[in-house]
C-alpha cells in the first residue's frame, strides 16, 4: 500500500506541475497576444477555473490513495476497526469530491476548446461553426445530466456514498454512473476531434505546421484512451482502487490538450522564433502601420503585369499571430512571384489573416516615356470610413535619353 501511495503521489503531482506550467504559459501567451491580462477572453478564465478544480482533483486523489474508501470486499469491511471505518468514510467522501473535480475539469477543458473552435470558424467555415454550437449544447446537456444523476439518482440517499458498510453496491462502485459519464465523455471528445482536423488539412499551411497542429489537437485521442482504460481497470478489478492511476492520466491529459495549442506566442518570444511556418513577411512601403486592406473584390481585366503576392490564410492560419501592446498585428504571408508581359498596371491581391477572402490593392499608371529626366514615384495610403481599409497607389514614371 505504501508503494501505491508513493506512486500515486509522484504521478499526480508531477503531472499537476506540468499542467500548472502549461496553464501559466497559456495565460502569459494570451496576455501577450491580446495586449493585457485584462483582455483575456472567456475561455482563458474558464481554464483558470479548470486549474482550480485540477488542484482539487490532485489533492483528493492522494487522499483517496492514503485513506481508501468503502469500495471493499465484504469480509474486509467486516474486519475494520472503528478507526478503519472512520478512515474508509473519509476516503469515500474524498472519492465523491474527486469525481466531481474530475467531471468539472474535463468538461471545462471541453468548453475552452469549443470557444477556441468557435472563434476560429466564425468567419469562413459556416458548417463547422454550426457544428461547434451543436457540440457545445451536447456537452452542456451531458455535463448537467451526469452530475445531477450522480448526486440525486444513482445512489440514494446521498450519504450512502460514504456509508461503511455500504448497502447499495452502486454507492461504492459508481458502476452505472461510470458507464453513463463515459458515454458522454468519449462521444463528445470524438466530436471535438472532428472539428479541427479536417479544416487544418484543407488550409494552405506548410505540411510541417499541419502535422504539428494535427498532433497537438489530436492529443484528444490519448484522452479518450485514458478514459476508456480508467473504466476498464475500474470494472475488471473489483474492490481495487488501482484505477486511480488512469484517473490521474485522464484529467492531466485533458489539461495538456486544452493549453498546448495556445502557448506558441510565449514560445516564440522565449526562443526568438519569428514563425513556425515557411512563410515570410511582406513589407510594402507605406503600409506597415496602417490597418488591413479594404474588403473589395479583385479587379479583373485591367491588370496583367506583375502578380506580387497573395495572402491566403484563415483564422486557423493565424493562431500564432502576435499582437503588440497597441493592438497592431504582425502578419505572415506567402510570397510568390510571376513575371508577365507589361500591360496597363499590376495587381497585389491581399487576403487578411482573419478573412479567407480576396481583397485588392492596385498599382496603377506605369508609363515609359522617351526623353530625358529622372525616375519619379509616389505612394499614397487611404483608409476607408471605418478605419479598416487601406488603398496603396504607386505611380512610377521612367524617362530615358
Amino acid at each position: 500500500m505504501d508503494d501505491y501511495v508513493r506512486n500515486i503521489a509522484i504521478e499526480s503531482w508531477t503531472l499537476y506541475a506540468i499542467g500548472v506550467v502549461l496553464i501559466a504559459c497559456r495565460i502569459t501567451s494570451r496576455s501577450m497576444k491580446l495586449g493585457s491580462f485584462r483582455n483575456l477572453q472567456v475561455e482563458d478564465w474558464l481554464m483558470l477555473i479548470a486549474g482550480a478544480t485540477f488542484t482539487g482533483f490532485t489533492v483528493t486523489v492522494n487522499e483517496v490513495a492514503k485513506s481508501g474508501s468503502n469500495y471493499l470486499a465484504p469480509e474486509v469491511t467486516a474486519a475494520l476497526t472503528p478507526d478503519g471505518v472512520a478512515t474508509a468514510i473519509y476516503g469515500s467522501k474524498m472519492v465523491l469530491v474527486m469525481e466531481m473535480c474530475t467531471l468539472t475539469t474535463v468538461w471545462l477543458v471541453k468548453a475552452c476548446l469549443l470557444f477556441l473552435y468557435y472563434r476560429l470558424t466564425k468567419e469562413a467555415f459556416e458548417k463547422q461553426k454550426l457544428a461547434v454550437k451543436i457540440i457545445a449544447a451536447f456537452c452542456l446537456i451531458g455535463y448537467v445530466l451526469v452530475v445531477v444523476l450522480c448526486l440525486t439518482y444513482w445512489c440514494q440517499p446521498i450519504d450512502q456514498y460514504w456509508a461503511v458498510p455500504v448497502v447499495n453496491s452502486e454507492c461504492a462502485t459508481y458502476y452505472n454512473h461510470m458507464k453513463f459519464a463515459t458515454s458522454f465523455n468519449v462521444s463528445s471528445d470524438l466530436l471535438l476531434l472532428l472539428i479541427p482536423l479536417p479544416i487544418i488539412i484543407r488550409t494552405r499551411l506548410p505540411v510541417k505546421r499541419k502535422m504539428i497542429l494535427c498532433l497537438v489537437l489530436g492529443l484528444g485521442i490519448f484522452n479518450i484512451i485514458a478514459a476508456v482504460l480508467n473504466r476498464y481497470y475500474n470494472f475488471s478489478n473489483p474492490n481495487d482502487i488501482g484505477y486511480t492511476y488512469w484517473y490521474v492520466g485522464e484529467v492531466a491529459i485533458s489539461i495538456f490538450v486544452g493549453n498546448i495549442p495556445l502557448c506558441w506566442p510565449l514560445i516564440r518570444r522565449v526562443f526568438h522564433a519569428d514563425t513556425w511556418s515557411d512563410t515570410k513577411d511582406l513589407k510594402i512601403p507605406g503600409v506597415g502601420k496602417t490597418p488591413p486592406a479594404t474588403r473589395k473584390p479583385p479587379r479583373k481585366g485591367l491588370y496583367s503585369s506583375l502578380w506580387l503576392t497573395t495572402i491566403r490564410q484563415t483564422e486557423w492560419d493565424k493562431m500564432d499571430d502576435a499582437d503588440d501592446q497597441r493592438g497592431r498585428k504582425h502578419y505572415d504571408v506567402e510570397t510568390a512571384t510571376e513575371i508577365r508581359m507589361p500591360s496597363q498596371g499590376s495587381e497585389i491581391e491581399l487576403t487578411p489573416a482573419w478573412q479567407h477572402r480576396a481583397n485588392t490593392t492596385a498599382v496603377n499608371d506605369v508609363a515609359i516615356g522617351v526623353g530625358t529626366g529622372a525616375d519619379t514615384g509616389s505612394i499614397t495610403d487611404e483608409a476607408d470610413g471605418d478605419g479598416h481599409g487601406v488603398m496603396v497607389v504607386k505611380t512610377v514614371r521612367v524617362s530615358r535619353g
